[in-house]
């Protein structure tokens, strides 16, 4: 994957043949937010510079300096603070399909992508740097072959969260509700964990 995506593909689910799921979708959403940090820290750091050499110029005698130095100096600002804007967005593209069988995500740029509940493995909650113009806040669920990514701003996302409470007991919502702006995944539920403290419940 070469460059800024042409569509917001977010964190990929493994193909069957891929090595690795949970490395292959976390490396994959890497690659789409490089972009988007290396053009932020450009703007931070050519707007630091203009905005010293506009108060060089004002000290210097010349008048023309302030006009440089305010606006990079907004310009700074705003790369600075820009993660924590307000999101504009227009509406979600990406499609939940929940059935008594399966979840599924559609994009119309994006191939579909699915997991039978039964083989949910882990699930993941992810976030990247993608924001405020792209989804920036993933779940992404987890199989042995493969699975399913959708960001939390899909229509039909409580209707996700009743799944998951009903299916997965022992889910870690903490991570969704702290939420977050930059390239990080935690981890909320593991069938391996889960069958672990049902047996020793079980025992005690």
């Amino acid at each position: 994957m070469d460059g800024l995506p042409k569509a917001p593909d977010g964190p990929h689910a493994s193909s069957p043949n891929s090595p690795s799921p949970a490395k292959f979708g976390f490396l994959d959403f890497i690659r789409i937010s490089a972009y988007a940090g290396v053009m932020r820290l450009f703007t931070l750091v050519v707007s630091a510079l203009f905005t010293a050499g506009g108060i060089w110029m004002i000290a210097s005698g010349d008048s023309s300096g302030w006009f440089v130095s305010g606006f990079f100096g907004l310009c700074l600002l705003v790369a600075i603070f820009e993660p924590w804007f307000p999101k504009v967005r227009g509406s979600c593209e990406y499609r939940l399909l929940l059935t008594q069988d399966e979840v599924a995500c559609e994009h119309p740029k994006r191939k579909r992508e699915s997991i039978r509940w039964e083989d949910v493995t882990r699930i993941w909650y992810v976030t990247t740097a993608d924001g405020p113009w792209l989804p920036d806040e993933w779940l992404l669920l987890e199989g042995e072959h493969g699975g399913c990514s959708f960001p939390t701003e899909v229509s039909a996302i409580d209707s996700m969260l009743d799944e998951i409470q009903q299916r997965f007991p022992g889910f870690d919502y903490k991570p969704v509700i702290r939420g977050g702006i930059d390239d990080a995944r935690d981890l909320c539920w593991e069938r391996r964990r889960q069958e672990v403290a049902g047996t020793v419940s079980a025992e005690g």
